[in-house]
């Protein structure tokens, strides 16, 4: 679509880019899930083909660091880098987080050629940029990341908004996923056994989920005042979903903590900022918390509030409730969950 997309003459929203903080990733998470593998298959030749060979570049000339990383958004043509923002832009596991789809096209099919020509040797790259680019924090051992960012959101420090800092929660599940990837890859190949012991040591030293003071899995790697407590991305939950790393059976703890972030969400003083895709990811983390009348009921807000007689669903964000096909295969994702 960004080829027909100069921003002068035809202004289309966000400059038909990809975004990899949460809008490319929610397309396709109904294609394995509901048997239309063939319709992955172009993200997945994109990332290798395009985005991988750009995110070296990036990798290289913006951090020194082997393997490939890419940040928030990204284009037909693999741009990389952090983008004009520091505010925004200083995403640095967007590319992690859409590379996990090569291993969901993986656990779906069983295809060990795909797994060790395709999706193991990018995994790899990426983790291998993460083994370099992780800081040990002094007083607690922990491996952080950072400069970072929770996508698009702002915390309170000194009474003052930022976005810059250290290690927040959604950098943490990014890389604990993509290390696990790694490492079962690994296994099942029989291949890099010294690199796997060596990702699986900086796995252990990633910081914990945290939960703060009002019972909720916290955002950031402190407890901050939330600027935007409305806000539309819930990147702290992705250990819910799409991952399992937070569920009622294995950690019931961070699931009531989960519950709570959402509830915050909900409730924040002015409603929820509400955009479609958003309203999604609540509907998706209901649902795998076992919250079925929650989830129910998300997608009746979906449906009857943001939706049209067609079922389509647009966007509050963007004038004339734009149309926006992440909200749509979003809402499928949460059906089928």
């Amino acid at each position: 679509t960004g080829v027909w997309n100069d921003n002068v003459a035809c202004r289309i929203g966000w400059t038909c880019d990809y975004h990899l903080d949460i809008n490319t990733q929610m397309n396709y998470w109904i294609a394995e899930l509901t048997g239309i593998p063939e319709c992955h298959l172009p993200l997945l030749r994109w990332i290798e083909r395009t985005l991988v060979p750009s995110g070296r570049h990036a990798a290289a000339t913006l951090y020194g660091l082997p393997g490939w990383v890419a940040h928030i958004f990204s284009t037909p043509w693999g741009f990389a880098a952090p983008g004009w923002s520091i505010r925004w832009g200083m995403h640095p596991t967007g590319g992690a987080w859409v590379a996990t789809h090569l291993w969901d096209h993986y656990a779906f099919s069983g295809d060990t050629r795909f797994l060790a020509d395709v999706a193991y040797p990018i995994l790899k790259e990426a983790a291998e940029f993460f083994l370099a680019y992780l800081l040990e924090d002094p007083a607690t051992g922990w491996l952080l990341s950072g400069p970072s960012n929770s996508p698009e959101n702002l915390f309170f420090f000194d009474g003052r908004p930022y976005a810059v800092c250290m290690s927040p929660t959604a950098d943490r599940i990014l890389i604990h996923e993509l290390f696990a990837e790694c490492i079962a890859a690994s296994r099942i190949l029989g291949i890099d056994e010294s690199l796997r012991a060596r990702i699986a040591a900086a796995q252990a030293k990633l910081p914990p989920y945290k939960i703060g003071r009002h019972g909720q899995i916290q955002e950031w790697l402190d407890d901050y005042d939330e600027a935007m407590p409305h806000h539309r991305h819930t990147t702290q939950l992705l250990g819910v979903f799409p991952y399992a790393q937070v569920t009622p059976d294995a950690t019931p703890e961070l699931a009531d903590a989960a519950r709570v972030s959402i509830e915050r969400r909900e409730n924040a003083p002015g409603g929820y900022e509400e955009g479609s895709w958003g309203r999604n990811l609540l509907m998706l983390y209901h649902a795998r918390l076992g919250d079925r009348e929650a989830a129910y009921a998300c997608l009746n807000t979906l449906f009857r509030v943001e939706g049209d007689r067609s079922l389509m669903v647009g966007t509050k964000l963007a004038p004339r409730n734009a149309y926006e096909m992440d909200y749509n295969t979003g809402a499928t994702a949460g059906i089928a969950e």
